[in-house]
């Protein structure tokens, strides 16, 4: 009875133990870090290829007159990426690197497909780095078009909203954006909850 007791009491300790260490993680990262940014991180964590299922979506409406790329799949492209990666079967390699699709595109042909870690063709991912090459295209047509002055034209221009955040905003440049060399101070490791700029910056 004793023992149980005991123990019991023991598992009591370390179990507040704990809270107090996570208590003065979140503490003390809050003091490093502005509390939104800690709050971000420990509501929606690392970011990853479901981010998509965290936020409130704007969906599109699909074009009534779709052009899909026609599929020629030719094999030389998946031998022509798994040579530098060092491995003889490519589909396996991105698999096993958590990849969920790979298509190449030539010159406006579908030449690779692969769908992978449960991922099919109709299912929805995260784009990441990818929307940078449509989003500098669609500023590009934008420009073109008038709604956009020109790459130089401070970001504050079109989100006068962001001097208000900081005046700093009024710095950068939609070119800056762009080729993602907006100044703002970045470190890959920091002490504490967040180790990591990357959170921060992703959010």
């Amino acid at each position: 009875m004793r023992r149980g007791r005991l123990a019991l009491r023991v598992l009591a300790w370390i179990m507040a133990g704990l809270l107090v260490l996570a208590a003065g993680a979140v503490v003390t990262s809050v003091l490093v870090y502005p509390p939104t940014h800690v709050y971000r991180v420990l509501a929606w964590r690392q970011s990853d290829a479901f981010d998509w299922q965290k936020f409130p979506s704007h969906p599109l409406k699909a074009s009534a007159t779709p052009r899909p790329f026609p599929r020629a799949l030719d094999p030389a492209v998946d031998q022509r990426f798994a040579r530098p990666a060092g491995t003889d079967d490519w589909p396996t390699y991105l698999a096993e690197q958590g990849t969920q699709a790979f298509l190449v595109v030539r010159d406006g042909v579908l030449v690779a497909e692969h769908y992978l870690n449960g991922t099919h063709p109709d299912d929805i991912v995260t784009s990441f780095s990818v929307a940078k090459s449509f989003t500098s295209a669609l500023v590009g047509a934008a420009i073109e078009q008038g709604a956009l002055g020109s790459i130089d034209d401070a970001i504050t221009d079109y989100l006068p909203e962001l001097t208000s955040r900081d005046p700093r905003f009024s710095d950068i440049s939609v070119g800056d954006l762009l080729t993602m060399a907006s100044g703002m101070a970045y470190r890959a490791s920091r002490p504490l909850l967040l180790n990591g700029d990357d959170p921060l910056t992703t959010y």
